[in-house]
């Protein structure tokens, strides 16, 4: 439990969390461009260190993933902008706060890859559904062959924002319970770990 107030993270791009989540890109995308959504995408830290680790190294990363971003809330756009651009050279609608807006631009079952890290313990259990039924939006939004990776610290260092009773953050056998796969097939379920 941590008693401190929330806020939004920023981290350094040595960061566990952004560099499992580029090794997984990368592994993912091959040869191929992949339309990443980060959803929760808060300052854009992911897309910020993504970009940080690209000029220390030949990946290139960042020339791989048309990378767009989504938070419900607008609190920190102008950072999560600023980070767009810093990868981009400029925003061209690759930041929403509207989920109509983002499928009428991009369409429904188009994206390669959605992140949602550190987001899912946000959100009340009983709103999951509506996220991943059929129907719901990350269905609506992920390509029929993609990858949803589920990135959660086990150990909520700073303050965190929770839902109305708390916090509840799973582990790999409860998220592959929750998604019922024994062995993933076209989704990723990763728990990683903030050292």
């Amino acid at each position: 439990e941590s008693l401190l107030e929330p806020r939004v993270v920023e981290t350094k791009p040595t960061d566990p969390q952004s560099l499992q989540i580029r090794a997984n890109l990368l592994k993912i995308c091959g040869d191929q461009k992949l339309r990443v959504l980060d959803f929760g995408a808060g300052k854009g830290r992911i897309l910020s260190n993504l970009t940080d680790l690209d000029n220390s190294s030949s990946d290139n990363l960042i020339d791989k993933i048309d990378y767009i971003a989504f938070d419900e809330s607008d609190s920190d756009k102008e950072p999560c902008i600023n980070s767009i651009i810093k990868a981009y050279g400029k925003n061209d609608k690759r930041y929403f706060n509207d989920s109509q807006q983002l499928i009428s631009d991009y369409d429904k079952n188009i994206f390669h890859v959605v992140i949602m890290c550190n987001v899912l313990h946000e959100i009340d259990p009983n709103d999951w559904l509506t996220f991943f039924k059929k129907g719901g939006l990350i269905n609506k939004l992920l390509h029929k062959n993609g990858v949803l990776l589920l990135v959660e610290d086990q150990l909520i260092p700073v303050g965190e924002k929770a839902y109305e009773k708390g916090f509840l953050v799973l582990d790999t056998p409860e998220l592959k319970e929750l998604f019922k796969r024994k062995t993933p097939k076209h989704t990723y379920l990763g728990v990683f770990y903030n050292n």
